[in-house]
């Protein structure tokens, strides 16, 4: 189970109405309709942010993370 400063050190994924966003360091890096989009945007991204983890964290605080092709890593409850 990664730690708390694991997932802020990494990428976090967040819905935002229609968008699927990424953000690393609070800033925005990725936006996109769709999942597979977004993480084609991701692979690019890592390429200059020397490929950080990426995590998603849920409203319940289950956390995914995920490789940089969009398959699931690993999830915790």
């Amino acid at each position: 189970c990664p730690t708390q400063e694991e997932i802020d050190e990494g990428v976090t994924l967040h819905q935002e109405g229609d968008y699927f966003v990424a953000r690393y360091e609070r800033k925005e890096i990725a936006r996109s309709t769709t999942t597979k989009q977004l993480f084609r945007l991701l692979r690019k991204a890592g390429l200059v942010e020397c490929f950080p983890r990426i995590f998603e964290v849920n409203d319940h605080g289950n956390v995914t993370e995920y490789a940089y092709s969009g398959k699931k890593r690993g999830s915790w409850v």
